[in-house]
């Protein structure tokens, strides 16, 4: 016998040689092949994250760019946007008296009126300022006059000119008004009556025969006297009013004062007069036309305190409705009487139900 000896750690040679030999060959294709791979993705993902990282910088800085251009375009325009203050009417002349004639006619929903109004001088100056909206001024009826005998020569008009944004209208005189003097400035104009509900405003009902009717009502508040006449319509710039209305001899008028007199003109019409109102703001003068046949007042009910009237109108059907209301208006007048320890100052008030009105209510003098 032969006894032969293995290294377990030696394979076979031809073995080893063979496995070495295709090992090699299979093995520098594949790591060629796949390196190109590798080196192929790395640079695409290389590419890639550049192209996408300036894209997006480009996009930031553009974004950035777009709201610098728009904070900075912004706050210019809102600057050169914002609105501008109000002009104010100069405290050079001091209202006194508004003498105001209205002529409605609720036909053609048009009215005229005439406006003369007296001021002291307080400060020189050669203009009178006044708010004025939408009204149509007949400049050639205007005129100065004066009961002051210190007065050689009065101011005469020259010309005007008007801030619709401030709803100002500027009269100049070719003389300027002297201090601690009274003056009077007349002046003639007409405008519609609005089909909103502020300043003198056509209101619509149905009457009990079922026909459409209208009626004219007022309001002034906050700042729509100005609508109705040329004024100072600021709270503070108080004055007394002399109302005046030209109507059909079938309507019926209220205002803030008591009807004083009234007057019947050539052509049948009436001109009812009112007593003057205590000193006060344009925003709470009132006044209505209404038909007589659809409109009157329950009987007045008088408070002992100073004898005051005190009554609820508004249309005839609805009169009978108005009772709790007349109630009420009446014992809370007394009540405030007793609570602050004065009598109300005017001879008579007056509630009015209209059907139609923007607010809850308005607290018009008288």
């Amino acid at each position: 016998m032969v006894s032969e000896s293995f290294d377990l750690s030696v394979a076979d040679p031809t073995m080893v040689k063979t496995r070495q030999r295709n090992s090699y060959q299979m093995k520098k294709p594949l790591v060629w092949t796949l390196l190109s791979i590798i080196i192929a993705i790395f640079i695409i993902l290389f590419v890639l994250t550049i192209y996408f990282g300036v894209t997006r910088k480009q996009n930031s800085i553009e974004q950035t760019s777009q709201a610098s251009i728009t904070l900075a375009t912004n706050y210019p325009l809102h600057q050169t946007l914002a609105s501008p203050p109000v002009e104010r009417v100069p405290t050079n002349l001091q209202s006194d008296i508004y003498r105001l004639t209205i002529a409605p006619n609720l036909t053609s929903e048009t009215f005229t009126g005439v406006l003369s109004y007296l001021f002291t001088c307080i400060e020189s100056t050669d203009q009178i300022v006044l708010h004025l909206k939408d009204l149509s001024i007949n400049f050639s009826s205007i005129s100065i006059s004066s009961s002051s005998s210190t007065i050689k020569t009065l101011p005469q008009y020259r010309s005007s000119s008007y801030d619709a944004y401030s709803e100002l209208i500027k009269l100049k005189f070719h003389k300027s008004f002297i201090p601690t003097n009274q003056y009077t400035l007349d002046l003639t104009y007409s405008a519609n009556i609005s089909r909103e509900l502020h300043g003198l405003y056509i209101s619509r009902y149905i009457d009990l025969n079922g026909n459409n009717k209208t009626f004219m009502t007022s309001q002034m508040e906050p700042t729509y006297a100005r609508n109705v006449f040329p004024c100072i319509d600021e709270p503070s710039r108080k004055a007394i009013f002399y109302i005046n209305v030209i109507h059909q001899s079938d309507e019926r008028v209220w205002s803030n004062g008591e009807i004083q007199r009234v007057d019947r003109l050539d052509d049948g019409r009436l001109y009812t007069h009112f007593t003057p109102t205590l000193k006060m703001s344009t925003f709470l003068l009132a006044l209505i036309v209404a038909p007589k046949d659809d409109f009157d007042c329950r009987p007045d009910r008088i408070i002992p305190q100073g004898n005051i009237k005190s009554r609820v109108c508004g249309r005839v059907e609805i009169l009978p409705q108005l009772a709790y209301a007349d109630e009420i208006a009446y014992r809370a007048l007394i009540f405030f009487n007793e609570y602050f320890g004065m009598p109300y100052p005017l001879p008579k008030i007056e509630h009015f139900a209209v059907p139609d009105f923007g607010a809850g209510a308005m607290e018009n003098y008288g």
